[in-house]
């Protein structure tokens, strides 16, 4: 089992602390930091949040619903234990969808064909070109129709991450 010791702290040049992280074979990891805005740094304690398998705070668990601050590095060392033994996260691979806006130079007036945009949704393009028409306007650009645009969706899969 990992404990306190076993963390890499690594100076925060923008908060005047230290950081460290560190992952878990069950998909989990823990952010420990000290530093002018963390719980107990001016006792010189310390501050743990939980991540999940992306690297981002996890506030669903059975062990804390925020972060937990003022402690000490055996407090710590309990924390990461508890992280350790908590049922993995689904390491099964997932696949994305996103779309691409790309300017296709529907009217052939020698425009470059750029990549415009990266959406979530097939349906956010509405929204997108709205709003792409909106700061067009703002510098005296013309407006662009949809059929300027393709709009292609491009898989990709992610590999939730474990040590």
């Amino acid at each position: 089992m990992k404990t306190f010791d076993n963390l890499k702290f690594k100076s925060n040049l923008d908060n005047g602390g230290i950081y460290a992280r560190i992952y878990f074979n069950n998909g989990y990891g823990a952010s420990v930091i000290q530093n002018i805005y963390s719980y107990g740094a001016d006792k010189g304690l310390y501050e743990l949040a939980v991540l999940d398998n992306e690297g981002g705070i996890t506030y669903d668990t059975q062990i804390t619903e925020d972060v937990e601050g003022n402690l000490t590095p055996e407090n710590v060392t309990e924390l990461l234990y508890k992280i350790q033994k908590l049922k993995p996260i689904k390491t099964m691979q997932q696949e994305q969808t996103f779309y691409i806006v790309k300017y296709n130079d529907t009217y052939g007036n020698g425009d470059e064909t750029n990549i415009e945009a990266l959406l979530r949704s097939e349906k956010d393009f509405k929204k997108w070109l709205k709003e792409h028409n909106k700061e067009r306007r703002e510098n005296g650009e013309q407006r662009e129709l949809a059929e300027e645009f393709d709009v292609i969706p491009v898989q990709l899969f992610n590999q939730s991450k474990t040590n």
